[in-house]
């Protein structure tokens, strides 16, 4: 994900791309010794993914359905804050449709908006016409 495409085992040992909190749990799954790797789930379990926002507001987007509206409520309170510090592409493909659903279906609440508009405005015209136009016309008419 971070470096690319790799062409060769020796391609796996560099780690200049990768944010230096997961280098060393990285670098332990790569071992020689196949009794002291850290599996994925162990990687996966790494202070990196349990700390970062990112990574938590994904999974939260992935069971807001089961949310409780209080969670939701400070969900959508600070997350035009991670919205700026995502990939612009998880951003828009990722985030900004299910911000959309929410909207349709009632998941989330006014608060969602500011979030959804904050993605948008990096969309063409023509895309925010085609994905975001009709959800926002849709919640406003039932407001």
């Amino acid at each position: 994900v971070f470096n690319g495409s790799s062409n060769s085992a020796s391609d796996l040992r560099n780690t200049t791309k990768l944010p230096a909190a997961l280098v060393p749990e990285y670098q332990k799954m790569l071992g020689s010794n196949p009794n002291a790797r850290l599996s994925p789930a162990q990687f996966l379990e790494s202070a990196y993914f349990a700390e970062n926002s990112y990574v938590q507001s994904c999974l939260f987007l992935d069971s807001i359905t089961i949310k409780e509206d209080h969670e939701k409520e400070a969900f959508f309170r600070e997350l035009p804050g991670v919205i700026d510090a995502m990939p612009k592409a998880a951003a828009l493909y990722k985030f900004l449709p299910q911000l959309v659903t929410a909207i349709d279906f009632g998941s989330g609440n006014a608060r969602v908006v500011p979030s959804a508009m904050k993605v948008a405005a990096t969309m063409g015209s023509d895309e925010f016409q085609a994905v975001v136009a009709p959800s926002l016309v849709k919640w406003y008419s039932l407001s």
